[in-house]
């Protein structure tokens, strides 16, 4: 299961609920399923917990190494690799906490999670976000409960950064709700989407160089810094594709770039051409405008000097509109900028 899918649903054998829906305590553990129990005590050496079945029973003992992360039905939770049993309050009854994969955290009301994304409402600023579900640790919910949308191990090396934080919340910049009444005037759109599309060609350029074996080391490492400039943030993906198999495989930008700059070909011709705007820039609930550009990638691997693999693939670039804010003589001002996301192939064939 793709771990950006929520991680306790492995748990289905629990009356056909996740983790997230039972009032338990959960001993995450390593190598094997987490454990919805009753903690009754941490020791130095030795966590022991009681059945759900069995309150009253006997107590049961997991080897504390072996455990990776405990949580309370009340939302506390403790990191077992501490040397002292320091349990962090996780939860607040004023709202719920969204834990990033940045160390960020957002308080949130009125969460809705739809797909790969989850829309909610800061509780201290009052105005509605969206975020992917792969930039996201965890939610605590208001009653203590607790939802993983990573792995346990990213789950706990992020909440080792943040544990000391956990009242510090966040407010998201540059995807920062606008004016319901803040509207583009239709020469700025055809402005910007014009400018989207050159985005989108100098991407590809940008690709080119980085793939050239003739290039100079410097000249690569410089275009694939402006390439990833190029991106809204480091969690955009490109996604990748071959004639050879139907699997698809995405990457994280700067892994992708580095995925290239190495290819096992003597020579590597990568074109784009024929990138356009197919959807208008349409505004979503985070206050950016959104659009999609088509686009086509002739791609070429030579060896000896003979070409030993092409394909032509059609991409989906979706392009974001974001606003960010500068002083001019002392005035805060916003401007706005074009910027890439994520990349996605809908088809590959033979040249």
């Amino acid at each position: 299961m793709d771990n950006r899918i929520l991680f306790s649903t492995i748990l289905l054998f629990f009356s056909g609920s996740s983790l997230a829906q039972h009032d338990s305590d959960i001993i995450y553990q390593e190598g094997n399923d987490p454990i919805a129990c009753l903690i009754s005590d941490v020791q130095v050496d030795e966590i022991k917990y009681k059945q759900l079945e069995y309150i009253d029973g006997p107590d049961y003992v997991i080897n504390r190494s072996k455990a990776l992360l405990l949580f309370k039905r009340n939302g506390d939770f403790l990191l077992p690799t501490d040397t002292v049993n320091t349990w962090v309050s996780g939860a607040s009854p004023e709202s719920h906490k969204i834990i990033m994969r940045n160390e960020q955290i957002f308080p949130a009301q009125l969460i809705e999670n739809i797909g790969q994304k989850i829309t909610y409402q800061h509780a201290q600023v009052h105005q509605q976000y969206e975020i992917d579900t792969e930039d996201i640790l965890l939610v605590i919910y208001k009653d203590g409960k607790h939802e993983l949308y990573s792995s346990v191990e990213d789950v706990v090396k992020g909440l080792s950064f943040v544990s000391q934080n956990m009242d510090k919340y966040s407010v998201p910049e540059r995807f920062g709700s606008i004016e319901d009444e803040m509207e583009l005037t239709e020469s700025e759109k055809a402005q910007f989407e014009k400018l989207a599309e050159l985005k989108a060609n100098d991407f590809g350029k940008l690709l080119r160089i980085i793939t050239n074996k003739k290039e100079e080391e410097n000249d690569k490492i410089k275009a694939i810094d402006n390439a990833c400039k190029l991106f809204i943030n480091d969690s955009s993906k490109v996604e990748v594709s071959s004639v050879n198999h139907d699997q698809k495989r995405r990457f994280l930008v700067p892994e992708y770039l580095d995925r290239i700059r190495y290819l096992g070909y003597e020579k590597v011709d990568l074109q784009f051409y024929k990138a356009q705007l197919v959807s208008k820039f349409r505004k979503k609930q985070d206050g950016n405008y959104y659009g999609i550009i088509a686009t086509k990638q002739l791609f070429r691997g030579y060896l000896d000097n003979k070409i030993a693999y092409q394909d032509v693939t059609e991409k989906n670039i979706e392009v974001v509109l974001a606003y960010y804010e500068v002083f001019d003589d002392g005035v805060k001002k916003r401007k706005w900028d074009v910027f890439l996301s994520n990349v996605t192939v809908t088809q590959t064939s033979e040249k």
